[in-house]
């Protein structure tokens, strides 16, 4: 809604002005009311936040998901999330000052979920235990999870998307995952 009221332009009509069509993001387009995925794309699937482990899984992949705005309106691959976040840290889509502001960092107080990060402007940090301190974010949707990082530089970046909303979020996952990413080789 911000960006809406700032720009006078829809949120969409924004997000294809300024990134997708710059990057030439082939895979990423924000959905409006479509239920139906435009080309190949994976099931999503959930247990409707039923907490038992052998709760049924659904497959929700038609789900309208505009209720939740910006977050669920954007549909994009993992290769698009990547470059998108290249393009970001690597200074292609902000002003230097404005990338400096995302990326003042304040650590989230110990004892909350997520002990270990910190959190800009849109973005969040933590350390990785090979010692490399990645830059991105996370999120979910009925049915997904998604998580994107990369160096400060964005020379290195990884995605990552789970079809299933169960395990909230699959924290034990994505920090293994990018821990093998970018743990420097000899």
């Amino acid at each position: 809604m911000i960006i809406e009221r700032a720009t006078g332009m829809s949120y969409a009509d924004v997000v294809e002005l300024r990134i997708i069509r710059p990057l030439k993001l082939t895979g990423t387009y924000a959905t409006g009311r479509e239920t139906r995925f435009r080309g190949p794309h994976v099931h999503s699937y959930s247990r409707l936040t039923l907490p038992e482990s052998d709760a049924p899984s659904h497959d929700v992949t038609e789900l309208d998901a505009t209720y939740g705005f910006a977050t669920g309106e954007l549909v994009s691959t993992t290769g698009d999330l990547s470059t998108f976040l290249g393009a970001l840290l690597g200074g292609r889509l902000l002003p230097p000052a404005q990338l400096d502001e995302m990326l003042t960092m304040t650590p989230v107080p110990d004892g909350t979920w997520l002990d270990g990060y910190s959190y800009g402007l849109g973005l969040s940090s933590f350390e990785l235990p090979c010692g490399t301190t990645v830059f991105g974010h996370g999120g979910m949707i009925t049915g997904n999870w998604s998580y994107l990082y990369g160096t400060r530089d964005g020379g290195k970046v990884a995605a990552m998307n789970v079809n299933g909303d169960w395990g909230c979020p699959p924290l034990d996952l994505f920090p293994e995952m990018l821990n093998a990413a970018f743990t420097p080789t000899a």
